[in-house]
């Protein structure tokens, strides 16, 4: 169970900064100090240990141990969803903000993250830049056109169902503490960042989102959402499909925009799918059939991107020349 209120004191921070840990204890201390020297530091480190089996938690209690803005909470293994959960529940700032163990902020992330609530002052969820590093190589994940973006709900559901700036990590983003009043990450799925973000949309107004990286994604082989097929990825269309009722819940004309969103699902599990047998054959071929039923309204949305409308063709022709092609394109993009 998580820790009572007790472990924060009695000066409420205005940011909860909310760290769930396991098994991270090679990359644990970079993404500690990289808080820890903030330039903005009206702030608490709520680090939850999920039953971490390496030196995680001891790494943290030793860094609680220095810093007093850092609060330590030792639980049984639940997952991701569940030690945000925790975080979330013991949490005394006006803001939350998530950070993965794994990664790290640049300085002024949290500065950075506050100033963009000055824009309106209904916001309730902003976001920024992030960097990607993987195999000790780091890029922007995009090109920025402009330093700062405001977005209506309905823009903001938009531009995520076409995969724009607005993205569902729960990381490089602020949000206000009320919006989780009611949400909560759902425990044991995967994906779980996906299945929550349309409900929070629907709660701001608007999102705004600063071009300036500010968060250092680093991609890893073994993190969770990486490796082969199992029925588990099967959560990723699930998970699209509450994201997409959401933004029809929104506005019934980003219709064209949701189908895009889930025949990019689709997409996605097939290309794990390459290596299945027996039944997940037939699950295969079904997933294949429904992409192409849904792809039929696809051609005409001047929104969609080229790659999405390549990748819909190849399938038409079947699963294998799909796949192949799709590998190739992966090896030299």
């Amino acid at each position: 169970m998580c820790a009572e209120k007790k472990f924060v004191g009695s000066n409420k921070p205005l940011v909860s900064i909310i760290l769930p840990v396991y098994n991270v204890e090679n990359y644990l201390k970079r993404c500690i100090v990289s808080i820890i020297e903030q330039s903005f530091t009206d702030f608490e480190i709520i680090a939850v240990d999920d039953g971490s089996t390496d030196r995680s938690g001891q790494i943290c209690d030793y860094w609680a141990s220095k810093d007093d803005r850092i609060k330590v909470i030792h639980k049984s293994n639940g997952g991701l969803s569940d030690a945000r959960n925790c975080g979330i529940d013991i949490a005394c700032g006006k803001y939350f903000t998530f950070i993965d163990s794994d990664d790290y902020i640049s300085k002024n992330y949290l500065e950075n993250l506050l100033a963009l609530f000055d824009y309106d002052p209904e916001c309730k969820m902003v976001g920024s830049g992030h960097y990607i590093v993987q195999s000790n190589k780091t890029r922007i994940d995009y090109k920025a056109d402009k330093k700062i973006s405001f977005f209506t709900r309905r823009e903001a559901f938009e531009s995520v169902l076409y995969h724009g700036k607005v993205n569902v990590s729960a990381w490089g983003k602020m949000y206000h503490r009320s919006l989780f009043d009611e949400i909560r990450y759902p425990k044991g799925h995967l994906y779980e960042d996906t299945y929550i973000f349309g409900n929070l949309l629907l709660r701001t107004p608007s999102y705004i989102f600063s071009s300036e990286p500010t968060y250092f994604y680093c991609k890893r082989d073994s993190s969770i959402v990486s490796g082969g097929y199992s029925s588990k990825r099967l959560e990723y269309i699930d998970s699209v499909e509450k994201l997409t009722a959401c933004a029809l819940q929104c506005d019934t004309t980003l219709e064209n925009a949701c189908i895009r969103r889930r025949v990019h699902a689709n997409l996605s599990v097939l290309r794990y799918m390459k290596d299945v047998s027996g039944k997940d054959l037939g699950l295969r071929d079904t997933l294949r059939k429904e992409t192409l039923r849904l792809s039929a309204q696809m051609y005409k949305d001047p929104n969609i991107p080229r790659r999405d409308k390549i990748a819909v063709f190849l399938l038409r022709f079947g699963y294998i020349l799909y796949i192949n092609c799709w590998n190739i394109y992966e090896k030299i993009r």
